[in-house]
């Protein structure tokens, strides 16, 4: 999450600048709920300037392993 927030920090927030976002989003760290919570509202704010791909850790089964979906 605060990665995240410092790479705003260089870049600027949208629609100042393009995003895409390559997945695994949760169970990579603390802060797995802030992550995706943030990535979706700025998704939703933002539709053509941030682009959100899915990773394998946002799949069930995954999920399941790591605690995520817990």
């Amino acid at each position: 999450y605060y990665d995240m927030l410092r790479l705003f920090e260089y870049g600027g927030l949208p629609p100042e600048s393009n995003y895409l976002f390559l997945g695994d989003y949760v169970d990579r760290g603390r802060q797995g709920v802030e992550t995706i919570c943030l990535l979706f509202a700025l998704k939703i704010r933002h539709p053509a300037k941030v682009h959100i791909l899915r990773g394998n850790h946002e799949s069930a089964s995954i999920t399941r392993i790591y605690g995520f979906y817990e």
